[in-house]
Parts: structure tokens; sequence; C-alpha cells
């Protein structure tokens, strides 16, 4: 579920932030760069949750819908010149080919799993919860110490509230 590029495409296309013709050149230059998005994505995934292999099919078969429908309606309505056309066009044909095998990729890991009964978790558990909190929060603590402080902390406030209520 981390690799989507349907967002980007949908917000240069979606927002009246500049002429449609300066969007569709953002457009071009974001297509050029989605086949080797896809590649590195492939080449990262390692032991994936089956629930994000669901999420990610599920997610990149929405930029595909994207790719398919909104931009070539936008391109239509461009008022480009037929060669700018064909340009974005055809970067578009590989950006969807380059998502459906993402897409087929992540269908074969999803029957790997299914058929072996593997797949790990998606929740993390405590080592890798750990070193997560520590990139995340950078506090001076673990996450134990900080949580066991926070409910110390949550004490003293339900006490001190007590005392003010009483008076």
């Amino acid at each position: 579920s981390n690799y989507n590029v349907a967002f980007g495409f949908s917000e240069v296309l979606g927002k009246d932030f500049a002429p449609v013709k300066k969007r569709l050149a953002l457009v071009e230059q974001r297509l050029k760069q989605v086949p080797a998005y896809y590649a590195g994505a492939i080449a990262q995934i390692s032991e994936p949750s089956p629930l994000h292999v669901r999420l990610a099919i599920n997610q990149n078969k929405g930029a595909l819908k994207v790719l398919a429908e909104d931009l070539p309606a936008t391109l239509k309505a461009s008022g480009l010149p037929a060669p700018d056309k064909a340009r974005i066009q055809a970067l578009n044909a590989k950006a969807q080919q380059a998502i459906q095998a993402y897409i087929q990729r992540l269908e074969a890991m999803q029957a790997e799993q299914a058929a072996s009964g593997k797949g790990r978790s998606f929740r993390l558990g405590q080592p890798l919860y750990d070193a997560k909190f520590r990139y995340d929060i950078q506090a001076t603590v673990d996450a134990k110490t900080l949580h066991e402080r926070a409910l110390a902390q949550k004490a003293a406030l339900h006490e001190r509230m007590s005392g003010i209520a009483d008076q």
C-alpha cells in the first residue's frame, strides 16, 4: 500500500492550480517515471502481510482507473496538438502496463501466501515496535517507560481535578 501513483496524478489532473496544458506537462513528466517507480517497488517488497498485499492490489486498481479514465478525458478536452496528445498517450500506456505488472506480481504473492498459508502478520510485535518507536518519537526513554510516565501523570491530574471538584 506504500506504492501508488494515483494521488499525485489525481491532484495534478483534478485541481485547477495552473492551465490544463501546464498540468499535462507535469503529468507527462510524472508518467515517464512510473515504470521505474513500480520496478523499484517490486524490488523493495519483502515478506508483506496478506492484508497489505490485498490493500495494495485494490489501491493500484484505482490508480489504473485514474490513468485509464481521468487522464484520457483531460487530454481530450485539453486542446493540445495531436503530437503532444500522442506522446502523452504513449507514456500513459507504458505507465498502465507498469501498474498492471505490479498488480500481477502482487496477485502472485497473494496466491503464494494463500497456497502456503504463510505471510507475516501486519502487527509489528514488540521488538519491531520498539525500533520504530526509537525512529518515530526520538525520546530519551523507551515506549514502556514513556507510557508509564504518562499513566502516572494522568493519575496525578485526575487526583488534582478531584481535589478542585471537591472545593
